[in-house]
């Protein structure tokens, strides 16, 4: 073999591995940013609650829902909404529906005390982002145990989202999950 084909293979095998470096890189860019992005976002959501008496009769509830996009897709929040429910003291309702109670029910219809939403429609998360919204509720300060259930719309299927409820003590300041 001469020097000149010697040559013309180095070129060629030159050439092939830069051109399966650049469709591999193609290829990694690829999967990287389309085939990881998910059609539909996976986010997690949680809450923190504060309260405190503003008189004899009033108490303030702050609750802070936390919302982490956990997904490789962007996520483009929509509507966020809060109820803040009653649970003690005991709604007389509660003890008439515990009464006809189907066994497929998995909770009670609790009255609502209070219910904020807010649309957040210019809010994008990207991957692996965060982001806070509070809302502030006014409640009688007799109201001893409260339930707070948020709502976290999927922009990509109609009333269809991520929920999370927590009961609430006021007097202990304490939640349970």
């Amino acid at each position: 073999m001469s020097v000149d084909q010697l040559k013309t293979i180095a070129e060629i095998v030159q050439s092939s591995v830069s051109a399966a470096a650049i469709l591999f890189g193609g290829f990694w860019a690829i999967r990287e940013y389309i085939w990881k992005r998910k059609r539909y976002p996976k986010i997690k959501i949680s809450q923190n609650i504060f309260n405190t008496l503003i008189d004899k009769s009033k108490r303030l509830i702050r609750v802070t829902i936390f919302i982490e996009n956990n997904c490789y897709t962007l996520f483009r929040l929509k509507e966020v909404m809060v109820r803040i429910l009653q649970i003690e003291p005991w709604p007389d309702e509660i003890f008439d529906e515990a009464k006809m109670r189907k066994p497929h029910d998995s909770s009670y219809d609790w009255p609502y005390l209070d219910e904020r939403s807010v649309s957040k429609d210019t809010v994008e998360l990207e991957p692996n982002e965060s982001e806070e919204i509070s809302f502030d509720f006014i409640i009688d300060a007799k109201v001893k145990i409260i339930g707070v259930y948020s709502f976290v719309e999927n922009p990509k299927k109609h009333n269809i989202g991520w929920s999370k409820t927590t009961l609430y003590d006021l007097a202990r300041r304490k939640a349970n999950d």
